[in-house]
């Protein structure tokens, strides 16, 4: 039998109640990413003995570590329980605000057992997102990835759960980076052409807790949501205003709108934020670009450091 293609693959996910706890009778829906990697490595310790000769005389495993990456183009809608993982929160009237609530979900990878072969199921439970970035580049897709950490796994199944259905995606057109990044706004500054913004929202502490007489973990600690936004502009008349503004530590609010069409629009909104650096970027030909690193802060009326709304007309 030849071996199994990668496209003999499905990966899909369903949000739990109880984190920790695949829902008796799942509804899975089928995953977007592009790719998904998840990991349930063990933890494994090693003793090199005199009786071996100082050589590896046995192993032994204290626990396992779920873990995994994923990465896709911004499709709208289907990454939406992932951002609420990774802001601690729920969407409320299509707003999310980061907080310190637990998301989890299940996460279920099936692949063929040879070419053609019958499903092999791995499950990993317990599953949060612990840092993501949407990029924001001219000429290019729109993209998003995530960092995963899982608190158990199950040992390999060859049937699905019980009663499980399976959804497809409900939408599948990918958000590119022209007409549909809407236009982007840092205080009351014209802003010359950007040529690319990237959102890193870094979650510090967001770490495993592990757990005594167990292989899986009492579950994942709160983290705090730290981000970053970065880009580059090409140098025109109004770099100096960008310039002075990072020296100064001039507070602003920064706005990026997501999407082209009437009910499929993000806008995600920062209310306070200073410029860390605004330096020009050395080079000896090509466009002049000035890069800036942006550091948003906590905003006491908003509730939080970053605001999400969807379904925008």
């Amino acid at each position: 039998m030849a071996g199994a293609s990668n496209y003999e693959r499905q990966d899909a996910y369903v949000l739990e109640t109880t984190a920790g706890t695949t829902p008796a009778t799942p509804g899975f829906t089928k995953l977007s990413f592009e790719t998904l990697s998840m990991q349930a490595n063990p933890r494994i310790s090693e003793s090199y003995t005199l009786a071996a000769n100082g050589q590896r005389a046995d192993i032994a495993r204290s626990g396992i570590a779920v873990s995994g990456q994923a990465q896709g183009k911004m499709i709208y809608g289907e990454y939406d329980n992932f951002l609420a993982s990774m802001f601690q929160a729920s969407w409320a009237s299509n707003i999310l605000i980061n907080g310190y609530d637990q998301v989890t979900m299940t996460i279920e990878q099936a692949i063929a057992q040879g070419a053609g072969g019958a499903y092999a199921y791995t499950r990993f439970k317990g599953v949060e997102v612990v840092s993501g970035q949407i990029a924001l580049t001219a000429g290019q897709d729109a993209t998003i990835s995530v960092d995963l950490i899982g608190s158990a796994s199950d040992a390999t199944a060859t049937a699905i759960i019980t009663g499980a259905t399976y959804a497809d995606p409900s939408n599948t057109a990918i958000l590119g980076s022209g007409a549909d990044i809407g236009t982007i706004t840092m205080g009351a500054w014209t802003l010359d052409c950007m040529e690319s913004c990237t959102i890193d929202f870094g979650v510090a502490e967001k770490t495993e807790q592990p757990k005594l007489s167990s292989n899986d973990l009492c579950g994942v600690n709160r983290g705090v949501m730290r981000p970053t936004i970065t880009g580059r502009f090409y140098i025109e008349d109004n770099f100096v205003n960008i310039y002075d503004a990072a020296r100064a530590g001039t507070e602003f609010a920064l706005t990026i709108p997501i999407g082209s069409v009437s009910g499929q629009k993000y806008s995600i909104y920062f209310p306070a934020c200073e410029f860390s650096e605004a330096p020009l970027e050395p080079g000896d030909s090509g466009p002049a670009f000035q890069t800036f690193t942006i550091m948003p802060k906590y905003h006491a009326a908003t509730g939080g450091t970053c605001k999400i709304t969807r379904a925008i007309v």
